[in-house]
């Protein structure tokens, strides 16, 4: 089988259109099979079995957490010595950081050059992806990982999930409105969370341990949104990722908060290196969040111990296929 696809029949999108999976699975015809699943289970009895089929490219038509879903499966079945196929990444979540490196603008003229395209006719970008493992025994891939402050912002935002984009700008617009006038509001960001933290700095191991007001790591520079570069040391080597957490109180970050959007180098950042692993400790069992998902299938990411170290590297399938001149 050349190419899968696979695509989450209660996405909003489907939900919306509901003929969209019989244009989807047209537009494959006889070069693809697509994979309308309803229930992670679903999904796992076909991961489980898709080395059989040794597909060239899988297509996910998903948004960040979907790929970690999908990822950690297939990380589960997929035979070690064997390499990954290519991917194809198709936006069907909120902001899709990692489909907008494939730069889609038209879905179905993506897919359909996808499909129809030699090997080298391809334009592919390498990704590096997390592996997130706990003293619990979950283990996640993804492109970020989070703990502290950005968990607190990504439950409230969770509360009215259907206001999207909306609801983070209201949530921020609460917070510096609250920290002016020290609501209680501004309290449950204000958090610090005594860590142990150890990091591989080429080849050594240095202690960052401290109180954090929070702390993200992730392998692509921006957030997905225009402009931001926040991560700027994320792809300068490959097989690392951008580490960084700071101690400073949070009307200080508030402070700091557009020029961290653009990549500029803060003060008071505690934690800024690029590495390949980080191991974090804590006396209390505390949340952390893997591409904007609190937990994995069902089981919440939550744990004394985190290891975060280069787990695996996507080949990315770009929109605009180049063609032989």
């Amino acid at each position: 089988m050349n190419t899968v696809m696979f695509t989450n029949m209660k996405s909003g999108k489907n939900l919306r259109d509901i003929y969209r999976v019989n244009q989807l699975r047209k537009i494959l015809d006889n070069k693809g099979h697509l994979y309308a699943t309803k229930k992670v289970d679903d999904l796992e009895k076909i991961v489980s079995g898709l080395h059989k089929d040794n597909p060239k490219r899988i297509i996910l038509d998903s948004g960040d957490g979907g790929v970690t879903v999908f990822l950690s499966l297939l990380k589960k079945y997929w035979p070690e010595n064997r390499k990954l196929p290519q991917f194809g990444l198709i936006p069907g979540g909120t902001i899709n950081i990692l489909s907008k490196q494939c730069k889609v603008k038209k879905p179905k003229k993506y897919l359909n050059e996808i499909i129809n395209a030699e090997d080298d006719e391809l334009y592919l970008q390498e990704i590096d992806m997390l592996r997130v493992r706990d003293d619990r025994g979950l283990e996640s891939y993804g492109f970020n990982f989070a703990l502290g402050a950005p968990i607190t912002l990504l439950e409230e935002y969770y509360k009215h999930k259907r206001l999207k984009l909306l609801k983070v700008g209201w949530i921020v617009a609460r917070i510096i409105f609250s920290t002016m006038f020290r609501q209680k509001y501004y309290d449950i960001f204000a958090k610090q969370y005594p860590l142990e933290v150890k990091v591989d700095v080429n080849g050594c191991e240095k202690d960052y341990s401290r109180d954090y007001l929070g702390v993200v790591f992730q392998t692509i520079e921006s957030l997905g949104m225009k402009f931001s570069k926040p991560f700027y040391k994320a792809q300068q080597k490959p097989k690392t990722f951008h580490a960084m957490g700071t101690g400073m109180e949070m009307k200080d970050f508030l402070y700091y908060a557009l020029p961290f959007y653009f990549g500029k180098p803060i003060p008071n950042m505690h934690l800024d290196v690029q590495t390949n692993k980080v191991t974090i400790k804590s006396e209390e069992p505390i949340k952390y969040q893997v591409n904007g998902e609190l937990d994995l299938m069902g089981k919440p990411y939550f744990a004394n111990q985190m290891i975060v170290e280069h787990g695996l590297t996507m080949n990315i399938i770009k929109a605009s296929p180049k063609r032989k001149s």
